[in-house]
């Protein structure tokens, strides 16, 4: 299962745990293309040496522009998550008017051996705090199968439905009602608590949240062992429906066994 978190805007908008709809592309244009006339060529205009001077300062600008784009480029296609394992974390905050209150969810890794690990996942909205233990198979955290799920109760494992991880995700999601177009995505370099810049891909879309027409921005990165780095929505009038952002992440002295115990049933 591809986490691809926004569960929001972590989206997909994310991706909400890889629900949200289809996204609709703009109508292609005719393929029946009106050619405009060349124009006379004693009309043309005849440049001079400085305007040839001019437009090569220019051409030369574009392509440092473009080399430096590029080597973005290359960062996010060939780059792969970095180093991870026990007591690795992320803390998301997701805040706007889809949520009465800021919430958190705090994701960390208590365990690990080979691509089978424990995940702890904690929601906190300021008046119920609640966490599950994840047992997982993947990758990273951001492309794993959930192999069973419990509910942690003063640090004791609880039986818990196997639906329970993606359903607190589901809580601090938003899943637009509809993706009209994909208007734009670029490649840019993100600052992360803990991991420094982080290159990643940034994807503007034009969404439709109830009544409300409005751009949703996602970033994501492979390079980034959790995947999102954050997602934002916000109406025409610049209204903040939804934003998701991470505000810690980094790597802790793991309180339980760093290798995940080979006498867990999955």
């Amino acid at each position: 299962m591809n986490r691809c978190f926004s569960a929001a805007a972590l989206l997909y908008v994310l991706a909400a745990v890889g629900c949200a709809p289809a996204l609709v592309q703009p109508k292609a244009e005719s393929d029946a293309k009106t050619v405009a006339p060349a124009a006379p060529a004693d009309s043309q205009d005849v440049k001079t040496g400085d305007d040839v001077e001019s437009e090569a300062a220019k051409d030369a600008a574009v392509d440092a522009e473009d080399g430096a784009k590029m080597d973005i480029v290359a960062a996010v296609d060939n780059a792969s998550p970095a180093p991870w394992g026990a007591g690795d974390f992320v803390v998301y905050r997701f805040t706007g008017s889809f949520h009465k209150s800021a919430v958190t969810l705090t994701e960390r890794v208590v365990a690990r051996q080979g691509d089978t690990f424990t995940l702890d996942v904690t929601y906190d909205d300021g008046k119920t705090k609640e966490s599950i233990r994840a047992h997982m198979k993947g990758d990273s955290p951001a492309k794993a199968e959930v192999l069973r799920v419990a509910r942690l109760v003063k640090g004791a494992e609880q039986p818990a439905a196997a639906t329970a991880y993606e359903d607190m995700l589901a809580r601090v999601a938003l899943v637009a009602d509809q993706n009209e177009a994909r208007l734009s995505s670029e490649t840019v370099k993100v600052q992360v608590t803990g991991h420094g810049s982080v290159a990643c891909e940034k994807t503007t879309f034009r969404v439709k949240v109830g009544n409300e027409t409005a751009t949703m921005r996602t970033l994501e990165s492979a390079a980034f062992a959790w995947g999102d780095l954050g997602a934002e929505i916000t109406t025409a009038a610049g209204k903040l429906i939804y934003k998701a952002e991470i505000v810690d992440a980094g790597h802790d002295a793991p309180k339980t066994p760093a290798v995940a115990s080979a006498d867990d049933e999955y």
